[in-house]
């Protein structure tokens, strides 16, 4: 992907036209928004003044050049009240079944989801002349209205703007209790795994500890040279000498036994 920066300038031209300050702030939100899940879209109109209408209108129609684009003439788009923008995808143009960032979402849903949460109205909802890449805010005013003087209040706009920005600061919170939580699962998990660890180094040094009753036991095998190996300390090393004098191979009459038959070149007990 291109830096955010360069995305935006793509749509600056556009954006700086539009007067209605909820639109525009709303416009610059949309190209961020949809940047942040992977989706660069340009911003291709904002305001259209009626002249711009009318040659738009007479595309395909009274001038041959190019399809019909819209059914609407001066006065009669919102486009031309500053309450409109329309979009194209950077990557995919105006194919809506495009998923260029591989989420199994095409991106052109990514962006209707994104422009509707900031409070645009979708031109891909109209029932008849479908204009998928339009979006607009009418404020409850319609362009009846609109020709007539009248223009949203800057009640309406504040409304507006303050709606965007507690939606971000919503999801803002959102993710910073998404953190909290994953924090305190890893320090749970974190945690428990230094008890393990604990628990671990606990028996180690258990079997590395020679126990008191041991000492005894391993001076009189020491006497005897029947320890041989450097490694005469811990709890299995002392366990297994418990366990010959437990079974009698450590007793006097045993060893006399045992060099007796040594003392005759026998090389087994």
């Amino acid at each position: 992907m291109a830096a955010l920066t360069e995305v935006q300038a793509k749509s600056a031209p556009i954006i700086s036209r539009i007067e209605n300050e909820a639109v525009r702030i709303g416009a610059l939100k949309l190209v961020e928004r949809c940047y942040n899940r992977g989706v660069e879209i340009r911003i291709t109109q904002g305001l259209r003044t009626i002249e711009e209408q009318n040659s738009l209108y007479a595309q395909g129609r009274t001038i041959f050049t190019g399809p019909i684009v819209t059914n609407a003439r001066g006065g009669q788009s919102y486009h031309n009240f500053s309450l409109a923008i329309d979009f194209v995808l950077i990557r995919g143009g105006y194919d809506m079944k495009y998923d260029g960032d591989c989420d199994g979402i095409a991106d052109w849903v990514e962006v209707v989801t994104e422009a509707k949460a900031l409070g645009f109205a979708w031109g891909g909802d109209w029932k008849s002349f479908k204009d998928n890449p339009h979006f607009e805010m009418t404020f409850g005013l319609s362009l009846a209205d609109l020709r007539a003087g009248k223009r949203p209040t800057s009640t309406q706009i504040l409304k507006a703007v303050s709606k965007m920005n507690a939606l971000e600061e919503k999801e803002a919170q959102g993710m910073s209790v998404e953190l909290e939580k994953k924090f305190y699962e890893f320090k749970k998990a974190t945690e428990a795994q230094l008890k393990a660890q604990e628990e671990d180094i606990k028996a180690l040094k258990k079997r590395a500890a020679m126990p008191e009753w041991a000492d005894d036991l391993l001076s009189e095998m020491k006497l005897r040279k029947l320890i041989t190996t450097s490694n005469d300390k811990g709890y299995e090393f002392s366990t297994m000498a418990q366990m010959l004098k437990n079974s009698g191979l450590l007793s006097e009459a045993f060893l006399k036994h045992a060099a007796d038959i040594n003392a005759k070149g026998s090389k087994g007990i």
